[in-house]
């Protein structure tokens, strides 16, 4: 495993709304040199595959502005009608069954010579011991990354993963504007064109940081919005610690969002072995007292009731249960969650989460960051429970899923606030990361991770999860497990002596020493 880093941004001159006042006529075109800062995903003419030929695509590009534009105009008018008027005479489209009109934007983009073909794999799998190992997601978060990893069945790998677009990748980008656009619709485009940048992407899954940019104007100025731009629009932005490359802010921002929901200790119990424990969320208990399915060793039993708090995060939620094939009564099959919208009495296929999950540029350092969009739409939305047990879809009304004043009752929640998106946004900007660590440089690494209270513990069991990634030390006498994930496994492994990093880089467990807080492994070192 290595940590990636993309080349030095340049300093911020300026990122609020004189930075979009950039001199132009009307009619002019506008150039600009964008990088990739985190692997692109998709993009192409496939779902989920890479264009060879045309990586970039404008067309999407120009998509993905004209949503910037929609969300921050929203409230410019009095209702929908005026909103999609002032779109059209922007964007082009249909009006009516006679009138189409043409868009007064124009986007075009090329991949600088030579790297349309920057491809890597966004997964590897391994055979050892005559089983397939994986998938390994490198030091990229797999959790974001986890429709690209392939599939193996049976000790055969059954799918490839998908390739992926290069951090690094560098493209020319191109804003064509008519110069029948005023003023003020040009400079709404150049904002439009400011929050891609900042919290847009190219490809897919930009909400989880896939494909984000770094774009400089014509003076080589890195344009973007600020906290500030944030705030004016009613949103919020949540920053944590500060890292040495994008692809690591990256990785620290999606595992914020991973742990909160899985991981053990904070959103379930530890498990043994292989096997994940029983997870401190209401969703599974609830389902199983919906369905009227539960396994015998698995009563529902969580306080909060049947409440669904995760639904805030984006639908549909798909929730597996393992079948135990020893036991005489099972869980439940497979579930859907779906959206109901405000109005509507049939469920929608998807709701999009309202949270933007990426790196961000504050102007001197990368930062993990999580944008929280409007959440109205979520709060008036009801779900809907489907598929294959004895009643029909089960129907939640809005503010029936949501856990409310039992927030204390769920683990993860506890302290944090009464939904979930309150909660998360609360423990995102706890968590601490260290400044300036890396691989090479363990020692440093180590002394800015360690929080005060840090215990030593004897006498463990050391190994690398070859599949996810992660660094697992169990406790020979209690059996209690510490875990360290993404950019904090490799300082650790890298403190060790170099025939220790080999065992466990092979798959193979060492007994050593570590140091903890709470749950969490922040130094390793040799057995006394």
């Amino acid at each position: 495993m290595s940590i990636r880093k993309t080349r030095p941004a340049p300093d911020f001159n300026g990122i609020g709304e004189a930075a979009a006042a950039i001199t132009h006529r009307e009619g002019d075109t506008l150039t600009y040199d964008c990088t990739l800062v985190t692997p692109m995903y998709g993009g192409g003419v496939k779902a989920g595959e890479v264009d060879t030929l045309m990586p970039i695509r404008a067309t999407a590009i120009r998509g993905q502005l004209r949503f910037w534009w929609r969300l921050l105009n929203r409230k410019r008018f009095a209702n929908s009608h005026g909103l999609f008027e002032a779109e059209r005479a922007i964007w082009g489209g249909l009006g009516d069954e006679t009138s189409l009109a043409k868009s007064k934007v124009r986007v075009s983009a090329a991949v600088n010579p030579g790297q349309q073909r920057n491809l890597q794999p966004a997964a590897t799998y391994t055979q050892r011991d005559g089983k397939v190992r994986g998938p390994d997601f490198g030091s990229y978060p797999g959790y974001a990354l986890f429709p690209a990893q392939g599939k193996s069945e049976r000790g055969q790998i059954t799918e490839d993963p998908k390739l992926l677009l290069k951090e690094g990748v560098t493209f020319s980008l191109k804003l064509h504007l008519d110069p029948g656009l005023d003023p003020d619709q040009h400079a709404q485009v150049l904002t439009a064109l400011r929050w891609w940048a900042s919290f847009g992407g190219v490809g897919a899954r930009t909400r989880r940081g896939c494909g984000a940019v770094q774009v400089l104007d014509a003076k080589k100025q890195l344009i973007g919005v600020g906290e500030q731009d944030v705030a004016a629009q009613g949103w919020r932005l949540v920053l944590s610690g500060s890292n040495v490359s994008a692809t690591e802010a990256w990785g620290n921002a999606i595992g914020h969002l991973r742990d909160f929901r899985q991981k053990p200790g904070i959103a379930r119990n530890h498990g043994q072995g292989p096997r994940p424990g029983r997870s401190r969320w209401p969703e599974p208990d609830a389902i199983r007292r919906i369905t009227g399915d539960a396994a015998e060793n698995h009563p529902p039993a969580h306080p909060a009731g049947n409440v669904f708090p995760r639904a805030a995060f984006g639908l549909p939620i798909i929730t597996h249960f393992k079948q135990e094939k020893e036991w005489r009564q099972k869980d439940p099959q497979d579930t859907t969650l779906k959206p109901i919208a405000k109005g509507s009495d049939k469920p929608s296929e998807r709701m999009a989460s309202p949270l933007i999950l990426r790196p961000y540029f504050d102007g001197k350092t990368w930062r993990p960051a999580v944008l929280c969009l409007d959440l109205d739409h979520i709060r008036d939305m009801g779900l809907s429970l489907e598929g294959k047990f004895r009643r029909a879809p089960h129907m939640i009304n809005a503010g029936q899923w949501q856990v409310g004043p039992k927030a204390d009752q769920v683990e993860p929640m506890q302290g944090r606030g009464e939904d979930a998106i309150e909660a998360f946004l609360s423990y995102f900007s706890d968590q601490k990361k260290s400044a300036g660590a890396t691989a090479s440089n363990p020692a440093k690494h180590q002394a800015q991770t360690r929080p005060t209270g840090a215990t030593g513990v004897a006498n463990v069991k050391l190994q690398l999860n070859l599949k996810n990634g992660s660094l697992e030390a169990k406790h020979i006498k209690s059996n209690k497990s510490y875990y360290a994930r993404g950019a904090d496994v490799e300082p650790l492994i890298s403190s060790l002596p170099g025939a220790m990093q080999k065992e466990l880089r092979d798959g193979r467990y060492v007994f050593c020493d570590i140091e903890v807080a709470g749950y969490d492994l922040i130094a390793v070192r040799e057995k006394a």
